[in-house]
């Protein structure tokens, strides 16, 4: 067999291997990130008052809970030792990735504890409606009266969110919106980004 043929075939069986493993690593943090989410949205109802400490000890518990069943498959693909502290806050922010899009809702309980006493700054905004759009999250776009498209994100509950179960009861309907900015990871980019997130939305 020719040298370079037999070197150039154990290169793309090497690069199958790494791909195939990093497929199945992500496939499990996926299911960790979901099974994480299940069992920590069944005890938010009980932690609305807790202290951040309390809260980051109950999402410890719940994310254990699931690596705990699918422990050999996690010490064969997760580089995880529970004497190092790096590792497993590299595991907590892997797993929080995937809840950006498998749970949004329980990283927005997050959100709200950790700055419930800091100031929230909101702003208003008024614009004619122009459309929906529900591709990655669901987001309301208005044109205001510069000419200018305006992007708001539904990123949970608000007042007023009933407004846009019926869009064509919007068209020409101008609205008032309110929103805070948000930090909000972007799986398309793989990076944080700043979002105009709806609080509050009338008809005027």
């Amino acid at each position: 067999m020719n040298k370079n043929y037999f070197t150039l075939t154990l290169l793309l069986l090497a690069f199958s291997f790494t791909l195939n493993a990093q497929d199945e690593k992500d496939q499990l943090l996926s299911t960790l990130a979901d099974e994480t989410c299940q069992c920590f949205e069944k005890k938010s109802a009980d932690l609305k008052d807790a202290d951040e400490s309390q809260i980051e000890l109950e999402f410890g518990v719940c994310l254990m809970e699931s690596y705990g069943k699918h422990k050999k498959e996690a010490d064969k693909l997760l580089n995880i030792s529970f004497d190092d502290d790096k590792s497993l806050e590299n595991l907590g922010v892997e797993i929080g990735i995937k809840m950006a899009t498998l749970c949004p809702n329980t990283l927005m309980f997050f959100a709200g504890n950790y700055t419930e006493d800091e100031e929230t700054i909101f702003t208003q905004v008024t614009g004619e409606f122009i459309k929906i759009d529900t591709k990655q999250f669901n987001t309301i776009y208005i044109k205001d009266g510069n000419g200018r498209t305006l992007k708001l994100l539904w990123f949970g509950y608000f007042e007023g969110q009933d407004l846009f179960l019926n869009t064509k009861k919007l068209d020409g309907k101008i609205l008032s919106i309110e929103y805070e900015e948000m930090e909000i990871y972007d799986p398309n980019i793989e990076e944080y980004r700043d979002y105009k997130v709806i609080t509050k939305a009338l008809i005027i």
